[in-house]
């Protein structure tokens, strides 16, 4: 069973336990064990409250690129034209290409840094990258103009590896207290 040692401020039912307030002020709980044993707690009712405002830190994480996997075919055309391209099938890319198979057909797969990458010129379907190369992007994929070895290549992203960013915001948080009563 369970008392309020002031019903005035706060009653409680004497089965559950439950607590309800009534006005302003403390008292105590008690309850009571079948064999005699006892415990209370002392209780603060209040319906003054003041107004504690303190900063607090908020950690937050995401995952950003690192590095870039890429990889770059190589071929040319029957009147020397460089085409570039990413994950082809062969027998069609020469037919609908019109690669010179004779030339052949290079591919270079390299990881980048994901600031190079960035930093680099975007080449478009149909876009030329210029330099000793002169490749134009021969499929529907966003390729990037990067140097491996001595020339430019258009690069395609074929995977990108992640690292995890942590970053700390601090947010202001207003909670109420209770005032005491004496």
């Amino acid at each position: 069973r369970f008392e309020s040692s002031n019903p005035n401020i706060a009653r409680v039912d004497c089965n559950t336990g439950y607590v309800t307030a009534v006005s302003d002020g403390s008292c105590s709980i008690v309850a009571y064990a079948e064999n005699g044993v006892h415990a209370s707690c002392e209780i603060l009712v209040s319906t003054k409250f003041t107004t504690r405002t303190e900063t607090v830190p908020v950690t937050s994480y995401k995952e950003v690129p690192e590095s870039y996997n890429m990889e770059c075919f190589v071929g040319r055309t029957a009147v020397g034209k460089v085409r570039q391209f990413f994950n082809y099938d062969v027998s069609n890319m020469l037919a609908s290409l019109n690669l010179d198979e004779g030339y052949g057909m290079w591919h270079h797969e390299y990881t980048f840094s994901a600031s190079d990458v960035d930093g680099s010129p975007r080449i478009y379907r149909g876009q030329q990258q210029g330099g000793s190369q002169n490749g134009t992007n021969a499929c529907d994929a966003i390729g990037y103009s990067m140097w491996y070895g001595d020339a430019p290549y258009i690069f395609f992203i074929k995977s990108i590896n992640y690292r995890t960013e942590e970053s700390i915001s601090y947010q202001t948080r207003t909670t109420q207290i209770p005032v005491e009563y004496n």
